[in-house]
């Protein structure tokens, strides 16, 4: 296997039953904040669908930090929404605005190749300058009111970031 910043052979595991997934540093991608069922209207009320405003309208950026590699290109979807990011003074920072879709963002924020110790612990987050809370866990996350809210996964670990940009653009800050 080939990667890096030049011509680099790494040996890595590759069990059969674990999907390998590389990503490049610095580069957004983009997914669903949810798990949904379906892609398509759905007239059944125990059917998740990414068609129904008030659950399709949330989206994941997930990006890992990496201050080695050329910074973060802004990226922006088909509806207007978007996302950038960069390392200012120790401190990992994310603006994202919303599209005519997507208006609630879950920034997620892999931690084991971060170069901003901030991402791993971070020990104040805000948005738009205004401190959010720490929330314990993932139903925590996805409930949690304006103006948003985070929470370390310790397991992963990432750094997840909620926040509500249907309001102009939001930027969060990580120290």
């Amino acid at each position: 296997l080939h990667f890096g910043y030049g011509a680099t052979e790494v040996v890595v595991a590759a069990p059969l039953d674990t999907l390998p997934l590389w990503r490049r540093a610095n580069t957004f991608v983009a997914l669903f904040a949810r798990d949904a069922d379906t892609l398509v209207f759905a007239t059944d009320p125990a059917v998740r669908s990414y068609r129904d405003l008030a659950y399709g309208r949330e989206l994941r950026w997930w990006v890992t930090p990496d201050a080695q590699a050329p910074a973060a290109p802004a990226v922006e979807l088909y509806d207007g929404a978007s996302a950038s990011a960069a390392i200012l003074s120790g401190a990992y920072q994310v603006v994202v605005s919303a599209g005519t879709t997507f208006d609630i963002f879950t920034i997620d924020i892999d931690g084991r190749a971060a170069d901003a110790p901030a991402v791993r612990s971070p020990a104040l987050v805000t948005a738009n300058s205004s401190a959010l809370p720490e929330v314990l866990g993932a139903v925590a996350l996805y409930a949690c009111a304006r103006p948003g809210c985070w929470w370390i996964d310790g397991v992963e670990p990432r750094l997840r970031v909620r926040v509500y940009a249907d309001a102009g653009p939001v930027t969060v800050r990580i120290e």
